[in-house]
């Protein structure tokens, strides 16, 4: 999903997402949420459109796993980068938390919510 993002990469974002069922996406910011793949499409591609890019790297992930779901919760940094390629920018603390399904021997979104946790 990280490279994805990077890349800009709509299509590869989108192939994360179960095929199955209807995904939600959640962001950090208001009103960054989206369900079903038209809805989580159109809002990446305003996403996108901005003019700076986002990676992220997660140091400390927990995972539970249920039959075919998988609830994650991933902490990590964020960076945004200003235009299409880093380095340079800012970093901020980030997290995501989901639920992933198993559909044809491949793990894929179903719920996905990223925050800016702030420390204690």
């Amino acid at each position: 999903l990280s490279a994805a993002f990077a890349a800009k990469d709509l299509d590869a974002v989108l192939d994360t997402f179960t095929h199955g069922a209807e995904p939600t996406y959640s962001g950090s910011e208001t009103r960054e949420t989206a369900t079903g793949h038209a809805g989580i499409r159109g809002l990446l591609t305003t996403l996108f459109a901005r003019p700076c890019t986002y990676r992220f790297v997660f140091e400390h992930v927990q995972a539970s796993r249920f039959r075919d779901v998988i609830h994650v919760v991933a902490e990590g940094t964020g960076h945004e980068a200003p235009g299409d390629s880093p380095p340079g920018g800012v970093e901020f603390a980030y997290r995501v938390a989901g639920a992933l399904l198993l559909e044809s021997d491949r793990w894929r979104w179903l719920l996905v919510a990223g925050s800016e946790p702030t420390p204690i």
